[in-house]
């Protein structure tokens, strides 16, 4: 317990300006145990996922914009994105949380402690599948294994993920050897059954993310799923692991608002317009300085009023705000679409219902649910969608950014996003994707050559 501890401590510290190599190297460690290098992974994730991609996604699903007088992240508002921005979340991810956790799974292996192992191998199949849907190719078969991995195609990893996924659950979990995990799993708290209803959660995201690429196997999938009596999220992943201590407090948080002082990220107009009917603004949003009514800005434009300061809401987020890894409220929705697309049974409509309940109840809001809100159950299949992939957006506010970009980018809702008035993409473009990391070109003679832009399309997204 506290290894994760004095992981977040030196990450925090050393977040920008310094490329020290803050992690053992768990394949020579000179004496560890599962429950103890578990958690170290859990927070390295936590870190860079409610860190500096919270930023990224946050910025790119105009949830946020860049304040007047912010200068952090104009590059990101702009789209203007150098091949180094993301070097560090990078490395972080491959040779800190992602290496931590792929020892746990050949340590638990060994010792047919099935728990752990199952932990390990979801957990980092979450994080795969973030990183293909950011690269679009990526190391993953040859990962964490050789010095130069080559990289795999993003429908190459999407199949791996589901075969490591359902290796993971055909384990008899009430067969574990060893140790127990507890208190040192910093998400479920050793909950299996949990973290099965996490496992298919996220398989059913992975099906739904390629629908538009490979119709035929998003149906079958989520179809056997349905045939196997799979159980989906009902309550939160999230890490909550953090404290008002100097430096062991939410990523986010301690970069900007202790170090930066909270003058970079304010709220996108793009997503005020839409809260002002909806009682959950409050929760989501400081009101601005001195005034009643929030308000947001139009995305990109703070850079045009250094001399003329604009006040706008300021994002709601503390020392002690968990990093949200899926969200009942991402369940939910995951689950009315599979239904509205006839793949899943149950009920679209009041799976939607249930997913906008679960995001008003995270945020403490017992207020009337808006009766704009109401689910449209239109013959039209495209109506119903846009409606859950609004609410899906709506929900992951604050929290889930980069999961909102993935889905604006598959779906092309919600229809309400603009392009940033600071672009530097031609004409009406908007991002799609990363660079390969500079680190990783300079030092890898395996990486793809670089896409012809960030506009470049990933390989699932055919809508």
């Amino acid at each position: 317990m506290k290894r994760y501890l004095i992981i977040l401590m030196f990450l925090s510290i050393f977040a920008v300006g310094c490329d020290m190599d803050i992690n053992y190297d768990p394949n020579n460690p000179s004496s560890s145990t599962v429950d103890l290098v578990l958690p170290a992974g859990q927070a390295s994730l936590a870190y860079i996922y409610g860190g500096q991609f919270q930023v990224l996604g946050g910025f790119w699903s105009q949830h946020w914009t860049s304040q007047h007088g912010g200068p952090q992240y104009i590059s990101i508002d702009a789209y203007s994105i150098s091949v180094d921005y993301f070097d560090r979340p990078w490395n972080e991810l491959y040779a800190g949380g992602m290496n931590d956790l792929e020892w746990v799974r050949t340590e638990a292996k060994n010792q047919e402690n099935w728990n752990y192992y199952f932990i390990a191998t979801v957990l980092q199949c979450y994080s795969y599948q973030m990183l293909a849907d950011l690269y679009d190719q990526i190391p993953f078969s040859e990962a964490l294994q050789k010095v130069n991995p080559h990289f795999d195609s993003g429908q190459t990893v999407y199949d791996g993920l589901i075969q490591r996924i359902d290796e993971a659950l055909a384990y008899d979990l009430s067969q574990s050897k060893g140790s127990v995990p507890g208190k040192d799993d910093l998400l479920f708290a050793g909950n299996m059954d949990s973290w099965v209803r996490f496992a298919n959660t996220l398989k059913l995201k992975i099906y739904l993310r390629q629908v538009y690429a490979r119709p035929e196997v998003t149906q079958a999938g989520i179809q056997q799923m349905a045939a196997q009596g799979a159980i989906f999220l009902t309550s939160d992943a999230a890490f909550t692991n953090y404290s008002t201590s100097p430096n062991q407090g939410n990523p986010f948080c301690e970069t900007e608002f202790f170090r930066f002082g909270g003058i970079n990220v304010g709220a996108s107009k793009t997503v005020i317009d839409i809260l002002l009917g909806d009682a959950r603004i409050d929760a989501l949003f400081y009101l601005p300085s001195g005034s009643t009514t929030h308000a947001g800005m139009l995305q990109g434009y703070g850079p045009n009023l250094q001399s003329t300061p604009l006040e706008i809401s300021i994002e709601k987020i503390s020392s002690v705000s968990p990093v949200y890894f899926i969200t009942a409220a991402e369940s939910y929705f995951l689950q009315a679409e599979a239904a509205a697309r006839g793949y899943l049974g149950g009920d679209a409509a009041s799976l939607y219902n249930l997913g906008i309940a679960a995001s008003f109840s995270r945020l403490g809001v017992t207020a009337t649910i808006p009766t704009a809100y109401a689910y449209p159950a239109s013959s039209d299949f495209e109506v119903n969608l846009e409606a859950i992939i609004f609410q899906k957006w709506l929900s992951m506010t604050n929290i889930q950014g980069l999961e909102a970009f993935f889905e604006y980018n598959r779906t092309h809702y919600p229809t309400i996003l603009i392009p940033s008035v600071s672009s530097v993409l031609p004409s009406s473009q908007m991002p799609k994707r990363l660079w390969f990391p500079q680190a990783e070109v300079q030092t890898n003679p395996n990486t793809p050559t670089q896409p012809a832009g960030i506009t470049t399309k990933v390989w699932w997204d055919k809508k």
